[in-house]
């Protein structure tokens, strides 16, 4: 990496990895530093950058975990005791 590469990096750990050329197009080998779950991942440019993300859907699985355990009222309650409808 040159001296402009580290200028424009964002993160503090930056890894070079090989571009394999196939007949289908390229393949990028990511480090087991950046491991994932998905099994594609959603792909784009910024600016120069090529970014990578899991979809969607990998993202924000999570928060459906995370609220099933509160009690049905339990938005109510914050609310005031008042439904959505005002009511």
């Amino acid at each position: 990496m040159n001296d402009s590469d580290t200028k424009n990096a964002d993160l503090q750990d930056c890894f070079k990895t090989p571009v394999l050329e196939t007949d289908e197009g390229q393949i990028v080998k990511l480090p087991k530093e950046f491991r994932i779950e998905s099994k594609e991942l959603i792909m784009f440019f910024r600016d120069q950058d090529i970014l990578l993300r899991a979809p969607v859907e990998d993202n924000i699985a999570f928060i459906f975990d995370l609220i099933e355990p509160f009690p049905e009222d339990f938005f109510d309650a914050i609310r005031g005791g008042q439904s959505q409808t005002g009511k």
